[in-house]
C-alpha cells in the first residue's frame, strides 16, 4: 500500500554549495593570504626592536627567534588547516568559506603573540 518513510522521495536533491559560498570563499582566501603575508613580513622586522641594545641594558635578544617562530609556525599551521578543511568540505559538498576565516583569526592571534614576545626582547 504505502512505501516506508525512508523509501519515499523527499523532493529534488538540493545543491549544498552555491555561488554565495564560492564568493565568500574567494574573499576569505584573499584575506587569509594577505594577512599571512603581512604577518610574516612584519615578523621579519622583530629583530629591529633590539637595535638599541648596547651593553647591559636589560635586552633579551634570545626571544627574537621564538617570536618569529611563533608567527611563522602559526601561519603555516593556519594555512594547512584552511586547505585541509576546505578540501574536506568541498569534497562533501558542504559550505567551506569559514575555514579561511578561522585561519585568519589564528594568523592574527599568532602575530599578536609573536609581537608580545618580541616586545619582551627589547630594551626594558
Amino acid at each position: 500500500m504505502f512505501a516506508p518513510i525512508a523509501a519515499r522521495p523527499c523532493g529534488p536533491p538540493r545543491e549544498r554549495v552555491g555561488i554565495v559560498d564560492a564568493v565568500l570563499s574567494v574573499l576569505a582566501w584573499a584575506t587569509l593570504l594577505v594577512a599571512s603575508g603581512y604577518s610574516v613580513l612584519v615578523s621579519s622586522t622583530f629583530v629591529m626592536g633590539t637595535a638599541n641594545c648596547r651593553g647591559d641594558n636589560g635586552c633579551n635578544t634570545d626571544l627574537v627567534g621564538p617570536a618569529m617562530g611563533t608567527v611563522w609556525i602559526g601561519v603555516l599551521l593556519a594555512l594547512i588547516a584552511a586547505v585541509s578543511g576546505s578540501v574536506y568540505c568541498i569534497r562533501r559538498r558542504w559550505y567551506s568559506f569559514y575555514w579561511p576565516i578561522i585561519s585568519t583569526v589564528v594568523v592574527i592571534a599568532c602575530l599578536y603573540i609573536g609581537a608580545a614576545i618580541a616586545t619582551a626582547a627589547g630594551p626594558q
